[in-house]
């Protein structure tokens, strides 16, 4: 029943920001409740690199995730994976993000 109580406030609710880098983002905060978020989101803690294209699609949608690559796109044309993972680590560990969460610590 607690753990109910815990996830009640992640419905339907945006978090905006802007990462120290530079990078907007805007996340629904239901994506923590997606159960297949959760598996690939262990699966990245777990070091599985492999899927973090599919963990990006799933976290901040193929629109933002487009606008990531762009924004972490050098001047030889290539996306640079230690950018991306730079910006997706802010983005997790933003104050924002974290402060919508209540979920049990």
């Amino acid at each position: 029943m607690s753990r109910k109580k815990n996830f009640k406030n992640l419905n339907d609710k945006m978090v905006k920001g802007i990462t120290k880098s530079g990078f907007r983002f805007s996340i629904n905060t239901d994506i923590f409740r997606d159960m297949e978020f959760l598996e690939l989101l262990a699966k990245v803690d777990k070091e599985d690199f492999s899927i973090i294209p599919d963990f990006l699609t799933k976290f901040l949608g193929d629109r933002q995730k487009k606008n990531l690559y762009e924004f972490c796109r050098d001047d030889k044309g290539i996306v640079d994976a230690f950018k991306v993972s730079d910006v997706l680590r802010e983005i997790m560990e933003s104050n924002d993000l974290k402060n919508s969460l209540s979920l049990p610590r």
